[in-house]
């Protein structure tokens, strides 16, 4: 059993002694080759290998750049990546010209001391704009040409050598893992995901030791490390296998069940599916349940929503696909899969239609600049004047209910980004990039809030998914319009920034700060080249429009005002510096609060 294991999962250190003394008897039988013939096969076959290692690297690469190129089909209908300035777009990248500039208008208002934000982010922008120049130096390094003839000084061969010994570390370019990923995950990320929670939440109600504390944390007990040891199951001895060891997406959920183990060798065969894996899981941990008598009572109840909404906030998606799945009767049928839907009555989801396509455009800005900002436009369909269908947001809950689950704790937001990360492989680094997922999402969003006004932003229409990204919905009050009317509190706060929020960034004087900042103002710039598109279509669309943000109103007055946001006859320094007073006008806004408090008082959402 244990061989069948081994083979299926590519993991040759658990094959049987006795395989492997076989194999290494076929080896001795073999003559041995004298030092010449030794010495020409290996390097063939190290020049084979390293043929076939740069083949299969371009072939990634190139696969890579297919699947994260975006598709600017809405921009390029529209003519605007045509008639835009190619170089500024191509220039906000982690190492772009103009990137390298807002970094520095920061740094040198801050240092100045001319401007209380700047100030704050200046110190992050010094180690971001370091960090642009040891990409850019080692951009250069990995692709110069290592054929130009070589000068009297050696320059080109001291370079030669400087980009071998980068190779040699391993560091094929200035691009890190974060870079070269877009965030999408696939299916079986998701199923992973799935199955790593249940391994963990079956740690936490069963297999381990519990500490409760006042706040509802559950630690568990780590293993002693391994030392061959072995587990009896259905009177048969198995090896004890480290979840991480099958899959590295599993790492930290402890050693496997047998049942669950033969599972995964399955699917890792393909002789499974996702939901089927699933399934199987979910029947061995349910089984596992009873045999163990574990009784189901009030506080386990508790105990396991306490843990759902910590870690994913109930069902995961491919954990739903697969349970219905496996009651459907057209399952088997190809094609089948399973998409969520929110049908609406007596809403007009026309103007949200229309605000949606205006996010989707501004992803396609970002996308096109290559900038890391974060945005999930979603499927809005109005099917007549009070009915509409719109997509579900997967993994996700708003931070209204979040704050009311019993697993919430204490700690606000981050508290919550730390109890989800902390049962990772690497819970340091996964934190980490919940946070970055974090600003980079609250970065996109509030720069949207910011040019087209959103408003009645509470936070029951914002949400926040299990990797940490902030997703705004609800767009029933944009361009001016707001709850209230003229004594909105809303109207004097160009975006919601909350002292919670600030928190998760470690700050205002942290380095994930400054990237909020220099990630606003290079987006704004993004969006700037395109303002005559989005003024354009603004202003088509108001029009004898019905929409609620134009009926009655002076349509004439909004596209100027949205002209002004827009800022198109400031330079780059100056844009940089209007942006700094939006953002600063954002952390000291006093609308925020108050309102957050009134809709608490009002409608009991959570603040």
């Amino acid at each position: 059993m244990t061989d069948v294991i081994a083979k299926q999962l590519h993991m040759p250190n658990l094959t049987a002694p006795s395989l492997l003394a076989t194999d290494e008897n076929k080896i001795n039988v073999d003559e041995s080759p004298d030092e010449d013939s030794m010495g020409l096969s290996l390097a063939e076959s190290d020049s084979s290998i390293e043929k076939e290692e740069q083949q299969e690297g371009a072939q990634q690469q190139q696969e890579q750049q297919s699947d994260t190129t975006p598709n600017y089909s809405k921009m390029k209908n529209l003519g605007t990546f045509v008639t835009s300035g190619k170089g500024q777009f191509n220039a906000l990248h982690k190492t772009g010209g103009t990137r390298r500039e807002v970094l520095t208008a920061i740094m040198t208002k801050g240092m100045s001391g001319s401007h209380i934000i700047a100030e704050q982010a200046a110190t992050g922008a010094k180690r971001h704009l370091q960090d642009l120049e040891r990409r850019v130096a080692v951009e250069a390094l990995l692709t110069s040409d290592s054929n130009i003839s070589h000068d009297s000084n050696g320059s080109s061969l001291e370079k030669d050598d400087s980009r071998k010994e980068l190779l040699n570390l391993g560091i094929s370019s200035s691009k890190s893992k974060e870079d070269l990923t877009d965030g999408h995950k696939t299916e079986d990320d998701e199923t992973m995901e799935a199955v790593r929670l249940l391994l963990i939440q079956y740690r936490v109600v069963d297999c381990a030791e519990k500490e409760d504390s006042n706040d509802g944390d559950v630690t568990i007990k780590k293993a002693p490390p391994k030392a061959n040891r072995t587990i009896m199951h259905n009177g048969q001895e198995f090896p004890e296998i480290e979840a991480g060891d099958v899959d590295t997406r599993l790492v930290g959920c402890g050693p496997l069940p047998p049942a669950v183990l033969q599972a995964l060798t399955l699917w890792k065969g393909d002789m499974i599916s996702n939901g089927e894996l699933l399934e199987l899981i979910k029947k061995d941990i349910e089984f596992e349940k009873k045999l163990k008598a574990v009784e189901q009572n009030t506080d386990k109840l508790n105990e396991d929503s306490a843990f759902w909404g910590r870690f994913a906030f109930g069902e995961r998606w491919a954990e739903k696909r697969s349970r219905i799945a496996a009651s459907s009767p057209d399952a088997s049928t190809p094609g089948w899969d399973l998409t969520g839907i929110i049908v609406k009555s007596n809403d007009d989801l026309r103007q949200e239609s229309f605000v949606m396509q205006l996010i989707e455009l501004c992803h396609e800005a970002f996308q096109e600049a290559e900038l890391e900002l974060w945005l999930l436009p979603y499927r809005i369909v109005s099917t007549s004047r009070s009915t509409g269908i719109m997509g579900l947001i997967r993994n996700a809950m708003s931070f209204d209910g979040l704050k009311k689950r019993p697993g919430y704790g204490t700690g606000g937001i981050r508290g919550h980004l730390q109890r989800m990360t902390e049962h990772a492989a690497n819970p340091g680094e996964a934190f980490q990039l919940a946070q970055k997922n974090f600003v980079r999402s609250l970065a996109a969003y509030s720069l949207l809030s910011y040019m087209f006004l959103f408003k009645d932003r509470h936070n029951g229409n914002i949400m926040l998914d299990t990797d940490g990204h902030v997703i705004h919905i609800d767009f029933g009050f944009v361009f001016g319009i707001a709850p209230g009317g003229n004594f909105s509190l809303e109207l004097t706060t160009p975006f919601k920034l909350t002292e919670e929020m600030i928190d998760v960034m470690d700050g205002l004087r942290s380095s994930l700060f400054s990237e909020f900042v220099t990630l606003f103002c290079c987006g704004f710039l993004a969006l700037q080249a395109h303002y005559t598109t989005f003024v354009t279509l603004v202003e088509v669309t108001s029009r004898g429009s019905t929409f609620p943000c134009f009926d009655g109103r002076d349509t004439a007055e909004i596209i100027n005002k949205m002209k002004e946001r827009f800022c198109p006859d400031l330079n780059q320094e100056e844009s940089v510096a209007h942006v700094l007073d939006v953002i600063k006008e954002a952390v000291d806004s006093y609308g925020t609060k108050q309102y957050d408090f009134f809709q608490y008082m009002s409608q009991g959402i959570a603040t």
